[in-house]
């Protein structure tokens, strides 16, 4: 089970152009445990599961990938269809090329292009008519769902060097730093982009058509909750952490057991965006919410097994992390 968590700001953002009955959708908020009831605490947080399971079936539901947000609707099996064209590609440029082939066959108010410039591959997403620029969820999930797809296809996490967008800041920017891996994220730019290192574009795929057959039984499940930084220092660090968070083990112990000194480390966690304490403080407020929303355990052990050994200590955090207490948070649930 994936401790990562999704804020409810990214529901609300989903469910813009939804047209369905109200006992249609708490019937699919129900389906997946989802605690509509705190859908207005705009900190609360849910589990990836939780929510990428809400997000497939709100598609399905709706008919369209892209959830209204687009000017005519990406059918269902869209991104399906997309992912057979690209899957024989040998190196990820190719496969990239692909993808922003296959999505200029149809006008859907987009256009994506795929340019290197001074050593780095930028991806554009330029409107095909600039006076009816798409919302901004439409910028927001494709540059995502292209970042996580390039992740899995290299089975790499890609770091991203820079994102800008052609509006004003969401409702939900504050999801931005852990949605483009903690990368500097610009609103109101020129244009809509994403920047990498034009270096993994020579990255061979390693991913084939057996493996984008599991992949497409739950593909947002893939790209929202599985972890590419395998090799990163905060996904190292999240790990030592991980494995008994009752026992927190101090920054010098990890940086000890990484082979690093301290002053290494955590300049190596501040170049991919993290400090010690956010990595921390995100795997307790994560794993306690996965506990909350997954057994039966009392809050003073759910505290406990996130590293408290004061209960009011760990209320307090959850409040801080989630806006509301673990209380609330599981009887609405």
């Amino acid at each position: 089970m994936s401790t990562i968590t999704v804020s409810v700001r990214m529901i609300e953002a989903a469910l813009a152009h939804y047209h369905g009955s109200d006992e249609q959708l708490e019937a699919l908020f129900r389906k997946h445990g989802v605690p509509r009831g705190l859908l207005s605490e705009k900190q609360v947080r849910i589990a990836a599961e939780q929510y990428s399971g809400l997000l497939q079936d709100i598609m399905i539901a709706m008919g369209d990938e892209m959830l209204g947000y687009t000017r005519v609707p990406h059918r269902l099996g869209t991104w399906k269809m997309m992912c057979h064209a690209v899957i024989t590609a040998e190196t990820l440029g190719e496969a990239l090329r692909r993808y922003c082939h296959f999505f200029r066959l149809f006008d859907w108010g987009m256009v994506p292009r795929l340019r290197v410039e001074n050593g780095e591959a930028i991806l554009y997403l330029e409107p095909t008519d600039p006076e009816r620029p798409l919302e901004h969820y439409a910028h927001v999930s494709t540059l995502f769902y292209y970042h996580r797809f390039a992740c899995w296809l290299v089975d790499y996490s890609i770091p991203v060097l820079g994102v800008d967008f052609s509006f004003p800041a969401p409702f939900y920017a504050e999801e931005f730093r852990p949605m483009y891996r903690y990368a500097p994220v610009r609103c109101e730019q020129p244009v809509t982009r994403m920047r990498f290192s034009a270096a993994m574009l020579e990255e061979p795929v390693r991913q084939d058509r057996r493996s984008l057959e599991t992949f497409l039984e739950n593909p947002n499940l893939v790209m929202v909750a599985r972890q590419f930084d395998h090799g990163s220092w905060q996904a190292r660090v999240r790990g030592i952490i991980a494995r008994d968070p009752v026992v927190m083990p101090t920054f010098e112990q990890v940086a000890e057991e990484v082979g690093l000194n301290p002053q290494t480390l955590r300049r190596r966690l501040r170049r991919e965006g993290l400090t010690f304490n956010e990595v921390r403080n995100q795997l307790r407020r994560d794993l306690a919410i996965d506990l909350l929303s997954r057994t039966r355990h009392s809050v003073e052990e759910i505290g406990h097994r996130v590293g408290f050994s004061d209960p009011s200590n760990f209320i307090r955090a959850f409040r801080q992390w989630t806006g509301v207490t673990p209380y609330r948070y599981r009887k609405q649930g």
